[in-house]
């Protein structure tokens, strides 16, 4: 009986030490350099936001990151990186609102939404913009002449028909009653493209994020129109009216984010989660966002999978409007 109780006794033991291993076991963290693939080439908005993030990110002793821009594919051949490492969160890559547009319109076979959304960063707004000696004044004269012929105006975009710029220009022009799937849309290889067409006189509007607007801003070389933002923005736009205060009841907004493989465990995302928080939260991020005039908005977890989703069911809709969902 007393050899029964002895060894009761130190099975209760056993069992409450290897409770308190567990319950003191690290969490995860990285254990070897994390890779960071960019869809898209150096210097442009998704690398400025990943290379931003591995300073912040060393700077607060975190894991090492190495960036790696892979452009082809119009981000297919970033998001294999991840597909070919399902459950190990030393890969990262960049989500853009592309990658969901590029899925609805048959370019890509699978969603971004099969992967996992660690969080979404910042939102990017689209202005429409011409030459400064444009005949196209303002919001009204475009209008005016779209309504009377939706394909009279040639507008550029980068870098395809269908993704988040296109978008962002749609959007207001069908709010404010013009048949968007007859307008005349010309791709370009890239927002600095897109703008040199329109500042040669080759297209009569260009349609491109915020950050790729002001250089030429600050030279004067252009005039920008309307701007999708909620609220008016500050420093070169302050002069910019919305879409809302030109009468046309539309907003707009692209979002960037960060993605990773299929399969990660809880700890895997708590880690990421509790990192990129801490890394947004920083005067440089803050700094950085504003400088870009993009909007803050860090959403994570759960709540990120739920956002991506619901914007893939957006855009779905416009697309469809435009004759370009096949997804």
């Amino acid at each position: 009986m007393k050899t029964q109780k002895r060894l009761a006794m130190a099975a209760i033991a056993c069992g409450l030490l290897s409770g308190a291993a567990l319950a003191q076991a690290p969490a995860w963290k990285p254990s070897r350099p994390v890779e960071f693939t960019v869809g898209a080439g150096p210097g442009g908005s998704l690398d400025q936001v990943a290379r931003t993030l591995q300073h912040i990110i060393e700077q607060q002793q975190g894991p090492s990151f190495v960036v790696v821009n892979k452009p082809s594919g119009g981000g297919r051949v970033a998001v294999n990186s991840l597909r070919q490492r399902p459950g190990d969160a030393h890969y990262l890559a960049s989500w853009s609102q592309q990658w969901l547009t590029s899925y609805l319109i048959g370019d890509w076979d699978e969603s971004p939404t099969e992967y996992t959304t660690l969080a979404m960063l910042v939102r990017e707004y689209v202005a429409l913009a011409v030459r400064a000696d444009s005949p196209i004044r303002n919001v009204d004269d475009l209008i005016r002449k779209l309504r009377a012929d939706p394909g009279s105006v040639s507008i550029a975009v980068a870098t395809a028909l269908g993704n988040h710029i296109h978008i962002g220009a749609a959007v207001p022009l069908r709010a404010a009653g013009i048949d968007v799937s007859k307008l005349t849309v010309v791709p370009h290889k890239s927002s600095a493209e897109s703008i040199i067409s329109a500042l040669g006189g080759h297209v009569d509007v260009v349609a491109a994020t915020t950050p790729s607007l002001v250089g030429q801003l600050e030279a004067s070389r252009i005039r920008v129109l309307a701007i999708s933002s909620p609220t008016r923005l500050g420093g070169l736009f302050a002069n910019t009216p919305t879409w809302k205060e030109q009468g046309v009841d539309a907003e707009f907004s692209s979002y960037q984010g960060i993605m990773a493989p299929k399969g990660l465990t809880a700890a895997q995302l708590a880690y990421w989660e509790q990192t990129l928080k801490r890394a947004t939260d920083t005067a440089e991020w803050k700094s950085f966002v504003a400088r870009n005039q993009w909007g803050e908005r860090f959403i994570s977890g759960k709540e990120a999978a739920a956002f991506v989703e619901r914007e893939q069911s957006e855009m779905r809709s416009v697309l469809r409007e435009l004759g370009l969902a096949k997804h």
